[in-house]
């Protein structure tokens, strides 16, 4: 597992907030301040999700306890807060694209998300 700097985390979501913004380009400006606020976070959660799920895959999602029980690990609890919100956020961009755009811009928002997996 490769960790990243904190300076590799806020380039790396530069990079993933540079492909969201032209998002914004097609949003009333009632909606741009929010929204350019969720693409924010959006990138940052992009970063840290990449970076537990790394860990996951290593550690796991179950880690014993010293009653040889066995409880979510707190990676994969934090990973999962981290996808709540994700999901949130992504709910949240994709409503306020105008209908007309949206069809054409949340394939543009999907095609991006299926890139970042690879």
């Amino acid at each position: 597992m490769i960790k990243l700097t904190v300076e590799e985390k806020k380039l790396e979501q530069k990079k993933i907030l540079k492909k969201l913004k032209p998002i914004l380009n097609v949003l009333d400006e009632s909606k741009k301040k929010v929204i350019e606020g969720a693409l924010e976070r959006l990138a940052f959660l992009i970063v840290e999700i990449k970076q537990l799920e790394e860990e996951l895959l290593e550690k796991g999602y179950i880690e014993s306890t010293t009653t040889n029980g066995t409880k979510q690990s707190p990676i994969s609890q934090a990973y999962s807060a981290l996808i709540k919100n994700y999901t949130s956020l992504m709910r949240e961009v994709t409503n306020a694209i105008p209908k007309q755009e949206k069809k054409e811009k949340k394939n543009e928002l999907l095609s991006f998300l299926s890139a970042e997996k690879k």
